[in-house]
């Protein structure tokens, strides 16, 4: 890994989180819909970098999320986070990690504000 990797990642969660507390103070928002990708390379990382990498989401938009008083947080998993298209093993693997961390269902159909969000996703 790059020298410049360390100090540009840190620069770049710092700014990120700084612009989406700005953004949640002035949007204020009821409801934070994510539509994935919350995690890059979720499948090719082991269990330790993957908790930092879950602890480092926490930090930028768990946080402010909880301090802002939202209430309604949906995370629908991405490509980066489970895969798309992979070997069914290691799929399964990437969806129980993601599971205990995120949500239990992998998709996602939620109504908010009377509009529905991820309408293709299978109805619970």
């Amino acid at each position: 890994a790059s020298l410049l990797l360390v100090p540009a990642c840190f620069f770049s969660d710092v700014y990120m989180r700084k612009a989406f507390v700005l953004l949640l103070r002035y949007v204020r928002p009821r409801a934070v819909v994510n539509g994935g990708d919350l995690l890059d390379g979720a499948l090719f990382i082991n269990s330790d970098q993957y908790a930092r990498s879950v602890a480092r989401y926490e930090h930028i938009f768990g946080k402010p999320l909880r301090r802002a008083g939202v209430r309604t947080v949906v995370n629908a998993s991405g490509n980066h986070d489970i895969g798309f298209n992979i070997n069914v093993g290691m799929q399964s693997r990437a969806a129980a990690r993601w599971r205990e961390h995120f949500s239990r269902q992998l998709t996602v159909r939620a109504v908010i504000g009377g509009v529905e969000w991820l309408p293709g996703a299978p109805k619970p």
